[in-house]
């Protein structure tokens, strides 16, 4: 989350539109692992550049000479990125498995006058009604998924979402970050949102146990607990190819930079065969 080794999300079924802003937040699945965090995520994410990401995208899209036209955000989140593309012109569309959190991302798209279709639907199972040249995934969502079928799933699920050649944008933490374990970590002391994290990494299973306490102003304090999956870089290629994506790049997270053994996060660029 707020620290750049960390985040966010994966995604249900059919598109369910939101109440109307004002109304009570959607109910959460019981799977949910941003329910209890959605009324208060975008003050917890506050000092995040998303602005610098969107950026960071279009830059990448240039240099492979791809201009995309629609654009499918993929554990969208509460839609901050989503919004900024939208307001750059481009054709967006949003998917996430926690309805509160879509449930936020409609609330800001309705008051900012923002006509975006938020979906409610798993990354594995998506069924969008158009397709896109460009699917985006970040700050490490995919991550969430925990298993190489579930995985693959996912891919096979965005690649169809695709127009023919269109194009694949994601990023993962790396098995480094875990290692290091990253994830522990906690808030500055001028945080909107001050949280004490601590992870503890099974080198085994691949799997990172995080341990979330936050304390949100006028707030009972609230412990959630996360896991997150480290994935080895050939793994992911593998996953990729599987799904009958061509892996095209593997950068430094963003820069040109190709990712390297101490990357702690890396961006991934497959397109659609």
């Amino acid at each position: 989350m707020p620290e750049d080794h960390s985040k966010k999300r994966p995604r249900s079924t059919p598109t369910r539109r939101s109440k109307k802003s004002g109304s009570s937040p959607a109910p959460a699945k019981p799977d949910d692992l941003f329910a209890r965090i959605a009324p208060f995520y975008d003050r917890l994410m506050d000092s995040i550049p998303y602005e610098g990401w969107a950026d960071y995208v279009e830059q990448v899209m240039r240099t492979k000479g791809h201009q995309p036209d629609s654009i499918l955000d993929v554990a969208c989140g509460t839609g901050t990125v989503t919004m900024i593309l939208a307001r750059r012109g481009y054709e967006v569309a949003g998917t996430d498995l926690s309805r509160p959190m879509l449930h936020e991302a409609r609330k800001k798209a309705k008051e900012a006058g923002l006509k975006i279709p938020f979906h409610c639907q798993d990354v594995a199972k998506l069924r969008m009604r158009r397709k896109f040249d460009l699917a985006i995934s970040l700050y490490d969502s995919l991550n969430y998924v925990l298993e190489d079928e579930a995985l693959l799933g996912a891919f096979k699920s965005i690649r169809r979402a695709l127009k023919p050649g269109g194009l694949f944008f994601f990023d993962l933490n790396t098995l480094y970050s875990f290692q290091q374990e990253l994830f522990t970590q906690q808030s500055h002391h001028d945080a909107q949102i001050p949280y004490q994290w601590f992870s503890q990494f099974d080198p085994f299973s691949g799997i990172a146990k995080i341990n979330m306490h936050f304390d949100p102003p006028g707030e009972a304090p609230l412990d959630i607990v996360q896991y997150q999956r480290a994935y080895h870089v050939n793994e992911v290629l593998e996953l990729l190819e599987a799904a009958r994506f061509k892996p095209l790049e593997l950068y430094e997270a963003y820069t040109l930079l190709p990712a390297g053994p101490f990357s702690e996060r890396i961006f991934y660029l497959a397109q659609k065969e």
